[in-house]
């Protein structure tokens, strides 16, 4: 495709794109949400401040606010560059600590995951564009424009730990009666997901990425499919038990199910048959994204086998 006609593309209405800018709002906030003047002069200095692995010093980087703006709100007609980004996560992540939000930075270590987001994100919005998915104006509208859903601040294995039954309590209790029988489920907090986890997302198609600036924010049916999309793979189901016991506790009623089977550990397998259960369900009623989504988390699910090494699952 010529350059000209991919300029035309709409890719700020992709799924993609808005879960990234999204994710990116999320990260600015959860740095403290510094007045723009501040970040910009510290992305300024980042070359300075954060060497290379060789001792040399990256490119500089500047941005103007006029451009910052653009960013947070989801005007840039393209995701912004490697270098740009990497500028803007080093600076912020420098803010967190000099205001004590943080105990110590991670500099350029946090960078990859970061990196490879970005190319992901950049991946997938040119194909939905070219596709014509897109997101409703409304949906971006609401998203990107609207006000920043602050994350929490923990580590979600520490959420796993509490959700477990550690011995802080939790923010609410839900009551729901499923089957004739009470149940009891203390909601799990919010979860803030990581660069890693979002592009684990992407990689399962555009109905993953339209829900994934919904998930951990409390809606039942979409903290419920997150869920069985994080437990198909090992590596995130301390992620997939919050976010299904969240959507147990807001009474949604294949998440108490699975729940009341999980109490001694929510499994790759219980992921998988979950998955498959939600495609075969999507592909019967014709909504061929989601079916794609959930198809894709069971066919690529992996899980660990005490070695070092992953095998994908038959």
């Amino acid at each position: 495709m010529r350059a000209e006609s991919m300029a035309k593309l709409p890719i700020r209405r992709t799924p993609a794109y808005v879960a990234f800018i999204d994710h990116l709002r999320r990260f600015y906030a959860y740095c403290g949400d510094p007045q723009q003047k501040h970040i910009i002069e510290v992305v300024s200095k980042t070359h300075e401040m954060y060497l290379l692995k060789d001792g040399g010093r990256a490119r500089k980087v500047e941005i103007t606010a006029p451009w910052l703006s653009q960013l947070l709100n989801g005007k840039l007609e393209a995701l912004p560059s490697a270098d740009k980004l990497a500028a803007l996560v080093l600076a912020l992540q420098h803010w967190a600590v000099a205001i004590g939000l943080e105990p110590e930075d991670p500099g350029r270590a946090a960078l990859p995951e970061w990196q490879e987001l970005l190319r992901q994100a950049k991946g997938n919005a040119k194909q939905e564009a070219c596709d014509g998915v897109l997101v409703t104006d409304g949906l971006a509208e609401e998203i990107i424009r609207g006000p920043v859903r602050r994350p929490v601040r923990e580590p979600v294995r520490e959420y796993a730990r509490r959700a477990a039954g550690a011995s802080k309590p939790p923010d609410t209790a839900m009551s729901r009666r499923e089957d004739g029988q009470e149940h009891h489920v203390e909601r799990a907090a919010r979860v803030h997901l990581t660069p890693g986890e979002l592009n684990y997302l992407l990689r399962h198609g555009s109905y993953a990425s339209t829900i994934a600036p919904l998930i951990g924010d409390g809606h039942a049916l979409y903290d419920f499919q997150g869920a069985v999309i994080f437990a198909c793979s090992a590596e995130h189901l301390d992620t997939a038990f919050v976010l299904l016991k969240s959507a147990a506790a807001a009474g949604d009623r294949r998440a108490l199910d699975l729940f009341a089977l999980c109490q001694e550990g929510l499994t790759v397998q219980m992921g998988v048959e979950h998955a498959r259960l939600l495609a075969e369900e999507y592909r019967l009623s014709g909504k061929r994204r989601e079916y794609h989504t959930f198809r894709s988390c069971a066919t690529n699910a992996s899980v660990h086998d005490g070695k070092k090494y992953w095998r994908p699952l038959s």
